[in-house]
C-alpha cells in the first residue's frame, strides 16, 4: 500500500474542455494544437475546490502508520471504517 498526496488542483487540470450549444449538444473541441485546455471555474466552484483542499498530512502519524504495514501489525476494522463512513454521510 502506498500513501500518495492528492491534488484536486490537479483533477481539475485534467478536465477536458467542451461547451455545451444552446442545443444541448457539444460544440467542436479546441483544437488539439494549442497544447493546453483553459478551465474557467465559477465562484462557487473555486469555493468548493479550496474547501476541499487536503490537510497537511501529520507526518509522525504517517511515519507510525508505515511502521504498523511494513511490520505486519496494522489491523484494519473494516466493519469500524464503514460505521465511521455512515455517521459522516448523515
Amino acid at each position: 500500500m502506498k500513501i500518495q498526496n492528492s491534488d484536486p488542483q490537479q483533477a481539475i487540470s485534467r478536465v477536458t474542455t467542451e461547451k455545451a450549444s444552446s442545443h444541448g449538444k457539444p460544440a467542436a473541441a479546441a483544437p488539439a494544437s494549442t497544447g493546453a485546455a483553459a478551465v474557467h471555474l465559477s465562484d462557487a466552484g473555486r469555493k468548493l475546490a479550496s474547501a476541499r483542499a487536503p490537510e497537511a498530512p501529520d507526518e509522525a502519524r504517517v511515519a507510525h502508520i508505515r511502521g504498523l504495514i511494513s511490520s505486519g501489525k496494522l489491523h484494519i476494522d473494516a466493519g469500524a471504517i464503514a460505521d465511521a463512513m455512515l455517521r459522516q454521510e448523515r
